[in-house]
């Protein structure tokens, strides 16, 4: 009963992947043309909000004289008029930063909430590696993933493990290969898996551990005594990365909202922001004082009033100004580091490689994969040799 509805929750994934994702992504263009909708009406009120606001704060520092006062109030509405292009602009910038952060974010974590609540992983293993397959399922179950093995056993008919690899490797997500110093029953899983298309990881022993003669060299190789030494952490960070699964996306938004610079040095970060601040408010001051200076040229009675309202208006744009620069540069950071993540499964999954596996390759395109971190020392520099090129060698010498 527990196989059944494993297999009908399966396929049910799948309809909703094949037929639920269009949708989705329509979903997505609907709800930004609302916060387009939505952002017109709240960028067509702002000037006459910041208008009233600038010169409720102007009046405190202006005469109280009726005819001050007037003044103020017409030097305020020519400002606000000539400047009402300034914050229409910072007003739809905010807005279309609010909306990339939620079609990237929502959208993703919808979909994949439907199709890939958890991470699947096949692993694919010779009978002499057994006793580690089944500490890589420990853990990779304590991780939280849906795990796929099928047990080695001395009695069983060919056509049930055939088709219990089968139901399995296709509701799997990713496969973990490990593979013995000679051909198996892993060369054909390898081939069915790499035919439908999904990420493989392989976890080779150093000791003459070999590739299966079915493997593509442009997927990822683990050294296998390493790895297992870190209690499997650096496949599992690896594999639930590509995998892009709920939790996976879920956790890289949080640390994206979090660490958004996360692929960018903090210090560089930092530097760059102070000085695009620093070019907002000049900008904003240019602005400000030139239009304030070229209205009082033109309107005597202004002359009193024109510093007050001036630097209000200048403060007003200056804050409005600071939070669009800060919410795109937020927005472009956080969607980048989704972005990545699609990428790193594309790659993983042999869409964007053409070369044979390199470590180097790899360098920080997945978070933590730098020289001098475990997953980056735990990865075969290049790819091993297959059990053919082995024996070739074996049989040369």
């Amino acid at each position: 009963m527990g196989e059944l509805a494993e297999g009908l929750i399966a396929r049910l994934a799948d309809v909703l992947s094949e037929r639920l994702g269009p949708r989705i992504a329509a979903l997505s263009g609907e709800l930004l043309v609302l916060l387009i909708a939505i952002g017109t009406k709240i960028g067509n009120a702002v000037p006459d909000v910041a208008g009233k606001l600038a010169l409720l704060i102007a009046s405190r520092f202006i005469e109280n004289d009726p005819a001050t006062q007037i003044a103020a109030s017409k030097f305020n509405d020519a400002v606000r008029q000539e400047l009402q292009t300034d914050y229409l602009t910072y007003v739809v910038v905010i807005i279309a930063s609010i909306a990339c952060l939620a079609i990237f974010t929502l959208g993703p974590l919808a979909f994949k909430a439907l199709t890939r609540p958890r991470l699947g992983i096949f692993i694919s293993f010779k009978n002499t590696r057994e006793q580690i397959s089944e500490q890589l399922q420990k853990n990779l179950e304590n991780a939280g993933a849906r795990v796929f093995r099928v047990p080695f056993k001395l009695v069983v008919t060919h056509q049930e493990i055939v088709m219990q690899t089968n139901e399995e490797m296709r509701k799997c997500d990713s496969v973990a290969c490990l593979p013995g110093d000679s051909e198996s029953y892993v060369e054909h899983e390898i081939s069915a898996a790499t035919y439908a298309k999904k990420p493989i990881v392989f976890l080779v022993s150093e000791d003459g551990g070999e590739l299966p003669n079915t493997a593509d060299k442009r997927y990822p190789v683990f050294r296998l005594e390493p790895t297992v030494k870190e209690q499997f952490r650096p496949i599992i960070e690896f594999l639930s990365y590509v995998g892009a699964d709920l939790k996976s996306t879920l956790n890289l938004c949080q640390r994206a909202f979090r660490h958004p610079y996360m692929q960018v040095p903090m210090y560089m970060a930092l530097g760059l922001g102070v000085v695009c601040l620093v070019g907002v408010c000049a900008v904003c001051y240019y602005r400000a004082r030139t239009i304030g200076h070229d209205l009082t040229r033109d309107t005597s009675e202004f002359a009193n009033v024109e510093i007050q309202v001036v630097m209000t208006h200048y403060a007003l744009l200056t804050a409005l100004a600071s939070v669009a620069l800060l919410s795109g540069w937020y927005s472009a950071l956080v969607c980048s580091n989704l972005v990545q993540q699609m990428r790193a499964r594309r790659r993983a999954r042999l869409k964007t490689v053409a070369a044979q596996f390199s470590r180097l390759d790899w360098v920080g395109v997945i978070p933590g994969l730098y020289p001098g971190q475990s997953m980056y020392e735990c990865l075969y520099e290049t790819a091993p040799s297959a059990h053919h090129e082995a024996e070739r060698v074996k049989a040369a010498v």
